[in-house]
Protein backbone atom coordinates (compact mmCIF):
# COMPACT_ATOMS: atom_id res chain seq x y z
CA UNK A 1 0.00 0.00 0.00
CA UNK A 2 1.42 3.17 -0.51
CA UNK A 3 1.79 5.89 2.11
CA UNK A 4 -1.30 8.02 1.27
CA UNK A 5 -3.39 4.90 1.90
CA UNK A 6 -1.69 4.82 5.64
CA UNK A 7 -3.66 7.11 7.55
CA UNK A 8 -7.41 7.34 8.82
CA UNK A 9 -10.38 8.47 6.47
CA UNK A 10 -11.66 11.98 7.77
CA UNK A 11 -9.80 15.01 9.51
CA UNK A 12 -6.26 14.71 11.30
CA UNK A 13 -7.46 14.87 14.62
CA UNK A 14 -9.00 11.95 14.55
CA UNK A 15 -6.12 9.89 13.69
CA UNK A 16 -4.49 11.89 16.71
CA UNK A 17 -6.76 10.29 18.75
CA UNK A 18 -6.59 6.95 18.22
CA UNK A 19 -2.88 7.01 18.44
CA UNK A 20 -3.92 8.44 21.98
CA UNK A 21 -6.42 6.51 23.08
CA UNK A 22 -3.79 3.47 21.78
CA UNK A 23 -1.05 4.77 24.09
CA UNK A 24 -3.31 4.31 27.34
CA UNK A 25 -2.47 0.61 26.43
CA UNK A 26 1.41 0.41 25.69
CA UNK A 27 3.35 -1.60 27.68
CA UNK A 28 5.46 1.72 29.37
CA UNK A 29 2.68 4.11 30.33
CA UNK A 30 1.34 0.99 32.29
CA UNK A 31 4.20 -0.48 33.87
CA UNK A 32 5.07 3.10 35.08
CA UNK A 33 1.83 3.55 36.71
CA UNK A 34 1.74 -0.28 38.25
CA UNK A 35 4.96 0.29 39.24
CA UNK A 36 3.72 3.89 41.18
CA UNK A 37 0.28 1.84 42.58
CA UNK A 38 2.88 -1.07 43.74
CA UNK A 39 5.49 1.61 45.78
CA UNK A 40 2.35 3.27 46.65
CA UNK A 41 0.75 0.44 48.31
CA UNK A 42 3.51 -0.86 50.01
CA UNK A 43 4.89 2.74 51.74
CA UNK A 44 1.00 2.17 53.14
CA UNK A 45 1.66 -1.41 54.46
CA UNK A 46 -0.84 -2.61 51.77
CA UNK A 47 1.58 -5.82 50.96
CA UNK A 48 -1.01 -8.07 49.73
CA UNK A 49 -2.09 -5.74 47.81
CA UNK A 50 0.81 -4.36 46.25
CA UNK A 51 1.84 -8.72 45.59
CA UNK A 52 -2.15 -8.72 44.01
CA UNK A 53 -1.41 -5.48 41.70
CA UNK A 54 1.86 -7.12 40.67
CA UNK A 55 1.10 -10.73 40.29
CA UNK A 56 -2.53 -10.14 38.10
CA UNK A 57 -0.30 -7.92 35.61
CA UNK A 58 2.52 -9.64 35.00
CA UNK A 59 1.00 -13.26 34.54
CA UNK A 60 -1.61 -10.99 32.36
CA UNK A 61 1.80 -10.03 30.30
CA UNK A 62 2.56 -13.58 30.15
CA UNK A 63 -0.70 -14.98 29.06
CA UNK A 64 -0.92 -12.66 26.45
CA UNK A 65 2.29 -13.33 24.98
CA UNK A 66 1.98 -17.24 25.52
CA UNK A 67 -1.89 -16.86 23.92
CA UNK A 68 -0.24 -15.12 20.91
CA UNK A 69 2.30 -17.67 20.61
CA UNK A 70 0.45 -20.78 20.46
CA UNK A 71 -2.50 -19.38 18.30
CA UNK A 72 -0.03 -17.60 15.88
CA UNK A 73 -2.67 -15.65 13.93
CA UNK A 74 -1.65 -12.80 11.79
CA UNK A 75 -1.78 -9.28 11.62
CA UNK A 76 -4.92 -8.02 9.77
CA UNK A 77 -3.26 -7.11 6.35
CA UNK A 78 -6.92 -5.35 4.43
CA UNK A 79 -5.68 -1.66 5.17
CA UNK A 80 -2.15 -0.20 5.92
CA UNK A 81 -1.17 -0.49 9.77
CA UNK A 82 -1.69 2.85 11.52
CA UNK A 83 0.74 2.08 14.87
CA UNK A 84 3.97 -0.26 15.31
CA UNK A 85 3.03 -3.49 15.61
CA UNK A 86 5.65 -6.73 16.60
CA UNK A 87 4.00 -9.61 17.40
CA UNK A 88 0.79 -11.93 16.66
CA UNK A 89 -2.83 -10.31 15.85
CA UNK A 90 -4.85 -12.74 18.56
CA UNK A 91 -5.67 -11.79 21.47
CA UNK A 92 -4.96 -8.09 21.35
CA UNK A 93 -2.56 -7.75 23.81
CA UNK A 94 -3.43 -3.63 24.34
CA UNK A 95 -6.89 -5.06 25.20
CA UNK A 96 -6.16 -8.45 27.48
CA UNK A 97 -3.26 -6.39 29.48
CA UNK A 98 -5.37 -2.83 29.48
CA UNK A 99 -8.54 -4.67 31.35
CA UNK A 100 -6.33 -6.12 33.29
CA UNK A 101 -4.53 -2.74 34.45
CA UNK A 102 -7.94 -0.83 34.36
CA UNK A 103 -9.67 -3.16 36.68
CA UNK A 104 -6.85 -3.72 39.28
CA UNK A 105 -6.35 0.06 39.24
CA UNK A 106 -9.86 1.12 40.04
CA UNK A 107 -10.11 -1.77 42.21
CA UNK A 108 -7.35 -0.44 44.60
CA UNK A 109 -8.83 3.03 44.09
CA UNK A 110 -12.61 1.52 44.95
CA UNK A 111 -10.76 0.72 48.34
CA UNK A 112 -9.89 4.27 49.85
CA UNK A 113 -13.08 5.24 47.53
CA UNK A 114 -15.78 6.22 51.19
CA UNK A 115 -18.99 6.25 48.88
CA UNK A 116 -20.13 3.85 46.37
CA UNK A 117 -20.82 6.28 44.08
CA UNK A 118 -17.74 7.69 44.17
CA UNK A 119 -16.36 3.70 43.25
CA UNK A 120 -19.23 3.41 40.92
CA UNK A 121 -17.47 6.02 38.89
CA UNK A 122 -14.28 5.02 38.92
CA UNK A 123 -15.56 1.84 37.60
CA UNK A 124 -16.96 3.52 34.87
CA UNK A 125 -13.96 5.19 34.07
CA UNK A 126 -12.26 2.30 33.54
CA UNK A 127 -14.69 0.53 31.94
CA UNK A 128 -14.38 3.98 29.05
CA UNK A 129 -10.69 3.62 29.26
CA UNK A 130 -10.55 -0.31 28.43
CA UNK A 131 -12.98 0.19 25.53
CA UNK A 132 -11.66 3.38 24.06
CA UNK A 133 -8.30 1.66 23.92
CA UNK A 134 -9.67 -1.69 22.29
CA UNK A 135 -11.85 0.42 19.66
CA UNK A 136 -8.44 2.12 18.97
CA UNK A 137 -6.67 -0.91 17.91
CA UNK A 138 -9.25 -1.92 15.24
CA UNK A 139 -9.46 1.93 13.89
CA UNK A 140 -5.49 1.65 13.34
CA UNK A 141 -5.99 -1.92 11.39
CA UNK A 142 -3.89 -3.46 13.83
CA UNK A 143 -6.43 -6.30 14.79
CA UNK A 144 -9.41 -7.53 13.72
CA UNK A 145 -11.99 -7.00 15.80
CA UNK A 146 -12.08 -10.72 17.48
CA UNK A 147 -8.65 -10.09 18.59
CA UNK A 148 -9.86 -7.51 20.81
CA UNK A 149 -12.99 -8.82 22.04
CA UNK A 150 -11.14 -11.78 22.89
CA UNK A 151 -8.24 -9.72 24.83
CA UNK A 152 -11.14 -8.25 26.62
CA UNK A 153 -12.68 -11.47 27.73
CA UNK A 154 -9.46 -12.96 28.67
CA UNK A 155 -8.62 -10.13 30.39
CA UNK A 156 -11.90 -9.86 32.62
CA UNK A 157 -11.68 -13.42 32.91
CA UNK A 158 -7.85 -13.53 34.08
CA UNK A 159 -8.83 -10.52 36.47
CA UNK A 160 -11.64 -12.57 37.86
CA UNK A 161 -9.87 -16.05 38.48
CA UNK A 162 -7.92 -13.78 40.43
CA UNK A 163 -9.89 -11.87 42.15
CA UNK A 164 -11.81 -15.00 43.63
CA UNK A 165 -8.54 -16.71 44.70
CA UNK A 166 -7.90 -13.08 46.79
CA UNK A 167 -11.34 -11.77 47.50
CA UNK A 168 -11.09 -12.59 51.52
CA UNK A 169 -8.37 -10.11 51.26
CA UNK A 170 -10.47 -7.30 49.70
CA UNK A 171 -12.76 -4.84 51.84
CA UNK A 172 -16.18 -5.74 52.29
CA UNK A 173 -17.76 -2.65 50.96
CA UNK A 174 -16.44 -2.96 47.62
CA UNK A 175 -19.31 -2.70 44.63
Amino acid sequence: MSDDSARLAGPEWVGTLWHGLTRLGNTLPRLLLAGVMIAGLWLLHRWRSALFVAAVLSSGIGLSSAIKHWVGRPRPDLVAHLDHVGSQSFPSGHALNSTLFYLVAALVLACFLPHRGLRFGVYCAATGLILATGISRIALGVHYPSDVVAGWLIGVAWFGLWFSLTRHYWPRALP
